[in-house]
């Protein structure tokens, strides 16, 4: 058999676990997500204070109500960039993120700067 039809056949199932990888990688996320989160600067927004549920809905203070039907999910962007997107009924925003430390979530907000979320336990 010749070397290019052996990698021929190599390639689907190197993209198969590639994509294997990817979704272990969005439910590690995900879980890591889950949790009470508050904005270090609060803007008077319901995204102040965030409760994320492992169901994907998504919860918020006493003080500052969170829509109903609030939402929330990790998906993958380009160049394996993981998205955290959070939105309502009407629309949904998707954001890159990292962590810094153990208790900082920091979202990227495009020319608004970032935005920074503690972790309460």
């Amino acid at each position: 058999m010749r070397r290019s039809a052996r990698l021929g056949f190599a390639v689907p199932f190197l993209l198969l676990a590639c994509q294997q990888n990817d979704d272990a990688a969005i439910d590690a996320q995900r879980a890591t997500l889950i949790g009470r989160w508050a904005r270090q600067l609060a803007d008077g927004s319901w995204g102040d204070t965030l409760e994320l549920h492992p169901d994907g809905s998504v919860t918020g203070s006493v003080d500052n109500h969170v829509p109903p039907e609030a939402h929330w999910t990790v998906k993958q962007g380009a160049l394996h960039a993981k998205l955290f997107c959070a939105g309502d009924a009407k629309e949904s925003y998707c954001q890159s993120y990292r962590f810094v430390g153990h208790n900082l979530l920091i979202l990227d907000d495009g020319p608004l700067g970032q935005t920074n979320y503690r972790r309460v336990r």
